[in-house]
Formats: structure tokens, C-alpha cells, sequence
């Protein structure tokens, strides 16, 4: 988190000086299918969408201060996306 960016590219420039703390609760709903390739080889796609609760509270620096905020958030969108390459041991 060193250069503000969460996950490689979601950028949050309070993360550098602020501290979370807090908690989140979540459902989703995902898809799949596979697709036979060859006698051991297969494709797999899946695709999930979800809802998330976010609730934190807000800090001035890593290990001191007091509270200044509490927050919370609502998500609802994508959560998961993948493409996968199988091969069946036997």
C-alpha cells in the first residue's frame, strides 16, 4: 500500500496516511461452465456477482490518534471473473 494503490490498482491516497479499522460482511451468486477440450484437457469460465457491507472507522496515523470518522459503504457489482486452463490427473 505503499504507493496508495489497493490490489495494484485501486487508488485510495488516504491509505498512506491514515489507519482502517472495521469490518465487512458479503453474499454473491456465481456461474460456471466447462468445456471439454480432449481426453484430459478442459476450459473453465465463471463469473460472480455479489453485495458487500463495509463498515470502518477512520484513524489520523498508523498507531496513534483518535477517531475521526466512522464510515461505512455499500458494493454491489462483479466480484469474481476467471478463465481457467484444466488438466485431469488420473
Amino acid at each position: 500500500f505503499n504507493t496508495g494503490k489497493m490490489f495494484g490498482s485501486i487508488e485510495n491516497p488516504n491509505i498512506l496516511t491514515h489507519r482502517y479499522e472495521g469490518w465487512l460482511a458479503g453474499a454473491g451468486i456465481s456461474y460456471g461452465y466447462h468445456w471439454v477440450l480432449g481426453n484430459r484437457w478442459g476450459l473453465e469460465a465463471t463469473i460472480g456477482v455479489g453485495y458487500a457491507y463495509l463498515e470502518y472507522d477512520k484513524y489520523p496515523c498508523e498507531r496513534c490518534g483518535r477517531k475521526i470518522a466512522t464510515e461505512s459503504k455499500h458494493y454491489f457489482g462483479p466480484t469474481k471473473a476467471a478463465v481457467s486452463l484444466v488438466f485431469m490427473i488420473e
